[in-house]
């Protein structure tokens, strides 16, 4: 389906928006589904569960995540110059040991960032121990969330965040295990900071863009380690 339009076809992921979270207790079961449907010429998504207790009547889904699914041509574009990038940044600071403690050992990714402004760039590499993964994944999770939110710390409010809507995900070549992410922050005026919004570039070592992201948008949605320690 996603090779109508040659070789040369990139998957673009359309509209992606994350409704609720998949949160699983200690101990809970939950059944998982995946629904795709032809839509003109590409597809949408929903991804819903249920965890099969209703007390005798029919399962409830629970809507999670939803979206379009289509191929587009890919257009040559020029590398990314890394060097460049990072020696803008580089006047601001850098921070090492960038990490996210709280996540399992896939994420502890980021070996380094170079911060300015509104925008930043990460080096980022997957454990060797994982990377069996890259033969499953073309779009590792731990990667793409870490080199997606790196930047949200800088702009981000009280409480946590966590990701609410992807506008445009052009996927043009799957993700190795080193990869660099340019990101920069969409500012909207907005002192409240409901919702902060980044455009996102992933590169390889030698600067070939392999993922681009239009408006990758986080929700603030108060204390989110509370919940999962009510759930554990």
């Amino acid at each position: 389906a996603f090779n109508k339009r040659g070789p040369r076809a990139a998957v673009e992921i359309r509209e992606a928006t994350f409704v609720t979270p998949l949160i699983v207790g200690s101990g809970e079961a939950r059944e998982v589904r995946t629904t795709v449907r032809k839509k003109g010429d590409a597809y949408e998504f929903i991804i819903a569960s249920n965890s099969g207790s209703n007390n005798g009547r029919a399962a409830q889904w629970e809507k999670h995540a939803m979206g379009n699914i289509d191929s587009v041509a890919v257009v040559p574009t020029a590398g990314r110059d890394l060097k460049g990038l990072i020696a803008a940044c580089e006047a601001e600071g850098t921070i090492t040991s960038y990490q996210y403690k709280e996540l399992g050992p896939r994420w502890k990714n980021l070996t380094k960032v170079w911060l300015r402004e509104n925008e930043g760039v990460a080096a980022l590499e997957l454990g060797q121990e994982f990377s069996g993964d890259l033969e499953q994944y073309e779009l590792h999770p731990a990667l793409l969330d870490m080199a997606t939110g790196f930047l949200s710390r800088q702009f981000a409010g009280e409480g946590d965040y966590l990701p609410l809507r992807y506008r445009r995900l052009t996927i043009k070549a799957p993700l190795p295990r080193k990869i660099y992410s340019y990101v920069k922050y969409k500012e909207d005026g907005s002192r409240s900071k409901e919702t902060i919004a980044f455009d996102v570039v992933i590169a390889d070592e030698h600067g070939t863009e392999l993922v681009e992201i239009e408006d990758f948008t986080m929700r603030r949605v108060g204390d989110v380690r509370a919940k999962l320690k009510a759930v554990a």
